[in-house]
């Protein structure tokens, strides 16, 4: 059974090949600014500000035409 392994292990380094991906230079960039110790929390709590800012803006723009709908729906 050993030799059988063997020839089994044999073979798959032949057909077999690693390639190691080198990680994108942008993304690893990205990630010492956005993981900094003393950055990373500043920049959360601005995407996350971002992010009630643009949800209350197209809630707001989007608010009569729920509004025309549901009166024109249940009334």
């Amino acid at each position: 059974a050993d030799a059988r392994y063997q020839c089994i292990a044999a073979i798959c380094d032949v057909v077999s090949n690693t390639l190691t991906a080198e990680p994108s230079r942008f993304t690893t960039a990205v990630d010492k600014i956005v993981l900094n110790r003393f950055l990373g929390l500043p920049i959360f709590l601005f995407v996350m500000y971002l992010m009630f800012l643009l949800a209350i803006n197209i809630g707001g723009a989007l608010q009569p035409l729920f509004d025309v709908g549901s009166v024109a729906l249940f009334v």
